[in-house]
């Protein structure tokens, strides 16, 4: 529409009749009240129509966003603000994160949520839990730091959590690893030395691999052998550093019925993992080899508490792979792990989320201690769970104690 035609309808407008404008008055100089409010509309829309000097239309903004979730580690409190997806910003800081190519679409998800950490590898991808329900979203690190992952078009291949894990961010490229080969099958096993103030001691960088995989919710064992499971039954787990699961009966190098009786209490279980203990602190300090190697042991209490530190934060213990820092070497990942309780069967459950270890410390005659790491940076050595529930373990090289 050019101005010519606006003259035109404004004139006929002008020569309208009042009562053709229900409620219209004329003022003083004749002119339809009515007509006034019309010049004022064709004012704004030359104004909008011209865009000032430049000639051009203004652009509108996006109107999908990020929403950055009030809880998420390292991120700022931010319940009412919102990025554009049509620009690269973060709460962090001024460098930008984000996707902004117009054929991507944000994945829409009942969170609506940004991860925003600090990160080092671009491109690598992390999984995530929404909050309040079993959805998890994926996560890509782009220009330092994890944003929701978008994909290009509709036809691109979505990444299954084995394609997009991250096999060489598991150790630590700045820690300097010894090697342990196993002589029972060959396997090599990577090790790190831990220093404390008073002690030191050298562990397995890496979760203990040895056994003949069987499949969770088997009901026939064979005591003569060690048995092992892998996440999900599949063998990739256990092949790539994630390791085998065991029983509580198994870690410790003991027969099935140990996982359902005090040890050392029938002629099934007839042997006890700590003869002598009295004391809750003495199973901390026990040195039993269980599943480990000749010359090794499972990772007790003490030791544990000692590589973790007074501030019992697991970040330092934990593998980047799992948004750790791995300070320490000791390149910890959360395996997740199998139960058999209650009417829902066997399952295992958890990958990414939680990662417990197997302690030698009986509880109850169906529970043993446990060292538990979750995503948010929580540790304890203080919790316990099934006997017969799978987790895997950590070997540590055989040492002489001080009193």
């Amino acid at each position: 529409m050019n101005f010519g035609m606006l003259w035109g309808i404004f004139k006929r407008h002008l020569e309208m009749p009042s009562f053709c404008h229900p409620g219209a008055s004329r003022n003083k100089s004749g002119i339809n009240s009515s007509a006034i409010g019309f010049m004022f509309l064709v004012a704004a829309f030359c104004l909008t129509a011209c865009g000032g000097d430049s000639g051009t239309s203004v652009k509108e903004e996006s109107s999908s966003s990020f929403v950055i979730p009030d809880s998420v580690p390292g991120s700022v409190s931010t319940s009412s603000k919102k990025m554009s997806s049509s620009s690269r910003m973060n709460s962090v800081g001024s460098s930008s994160v984000g996707k902004s190519s117009s054929s991507s679409s944000v994945k829409k998800t009942s969170s609506s949520s940004v991860y925003v950490e600090a990160c080092t590898e671009e491109g690598h991808l992390i999984q995530r839990s929404i909050r309040g329900t079993r959805e998890k979203e994926w996560y890509v690190c782009e220009n330092g730091y994890y944003v929701l992952y978008v994909q290009s078009s509709s036809s691109q291949k979505v990444l299954t959590f084995k394609e997009s894990f991250k096999k060489d961010s598991v150790f630590n490229d700045e820690i300097e690893y010894g090697t342990f080969k196993d002589s029972r099958d060959g396997q090599e096993y990577k090790t790190v030395v831990i220093k404390s103030k008073y002690e030191q001691f050298e562990v397995f960088a890496q979760n203990l691999n040895y056994g003949t995989q069987i499949k969770l919710g088997t009901t026939e064992f064979d005591d003569k052998k060690v048995e092992k499971y892998c996440y999900d039954d599949d063998p990739w787990y256990c092949e790539n550093y994630f390791g085998g699961m065991y029983s509580w009966s198994e870690a410790m190098g003991l027969p099935k019925a140990c996982d359902s009786v005090w040890t050392g209490t029938t002629p099934e279980c007839p042997d006890s993992v700590a003869p002598g203990v009295v004391y809750d602190s003495e199973w901390d300090d026990l040195q039993i080899q269980g599943a480990c190697p000749e010359g090794w042991h499972v990772m007790n209490g003490f030791e544990w508490r000692t590589m973790i530190g007074a501030d019992e934060s697991n970040w330092r213990v934990l593998s980047e792979v799992v948004s750790g820092s791995n300070a320490s070497g000791f390149s910890a990942l959360l395996t997740g792990m199998g139960y058999c309780g209650g009417s829902s069967g066997c399952k295992f459950g958890g990958v990414l989320e939680y990662g417990d270890f197997w302690l030698p410390k009986e509880t109850d005659k169906e529970f043993a201690g446990v060292c538990a790491f979750r995503t948010l940076g929580w540790y304890s050595e203080r919790n316990a769970t099934l006997k017969k529930n799978v987790l895997p373990v950590r070997c540590v090289k055989d040492y002489k104690t001080t009193d």
